[in-house]
C-alpha cells in the first residue's frame, strides 16, 4: 500500500488513478491548521510561499515518470483551473553594463547563454514548455516557458 486507506491505496493490482496537482491560499492554510490543530506535510508545504506555476509543471513530471517508470497510459487530457494567476516578475538590468546571463533547465543543465542590456530581449523560442532558471550575474530568477 502507497497511499491512502485499505480501500482507496494504491498497489501492484491498481489500474486507474487520478492525479491531481493543487495550490492553496497559504494564508487560509495556516489558520486553519491552526483552529483545527491539525499538522499535516501537506499543510506545512501549503503554508510555504509556493510558485503557483509551478504545480502544473509538477503535474506534468509526475505523469512523465508513471509513464516512463511504471508503463503507465494516459487516458484522457489535463484539466486547468487557474482563476487569478498573478504576474511573472520583469527581471531588470543595468543598462550601462553587459550582464552575461546563463539559462538552465530544471536538472541545471544550461540550454542558452549570452550578454544582455536593458534594451535587449532574450530569444526563448527554441526552448521547450517548461520551468528554466536565468541567471544575471549573481541574481537567479525562475521563469517559464508557456506555449
Amino acid at each position: 500500500m502507497m497511499i491512502g486507506g485499505f480501500y482507496s491505496g494504491v498497489n501492484e493490482k491498481t489500474e486507474e488513478t487520478l492525479i491531481e496537482a493543487a495550490i492553496y491560499n497559504q494564508g487560509s492554510c495556516r489558520r486553519t491548521a491552526r483552529r483545527l490543530k491539525i499538522a499535516t506535510d501537506a499543510g506545512t508545504r501549503q503554508e510555504k510561499n509556493l510558485d503557483p506555476y509551478g504545480v502544473g509543471y509538477a503535474l506534468e513530471r509526475a505523469v512523465y515518470l508513471l509513464q516512463e517508470l511504471a508503463d503507465a497510459k494516459v487516458t484522457s487530457e489535463t484539466s486547468d483551473y487557474f482563476p487569478n494567476p498573478p504576474k511573472q516578475t520583469e527581471i531588470e538590468f543595468d543598462e550601462n553594463e553587459n550582464n552575461s546571463f546563463m539559462i538552465c533547465n530544471m536538472v541545471g543543465k544550461v540550454v542558452n547563454d549570452g550578454n544582455i542590456n536593458q534594451k535587449t530581449q532574450v530569444d526563448v523560442s527554441s526552448l521547450a514548455k517548461g520551468m528554466y532558471f536565468i541567471r544575471i550575474k549573481n541574481q537567479t530568477k525562475k521563469f517559464v516557458v508557456v506555449r
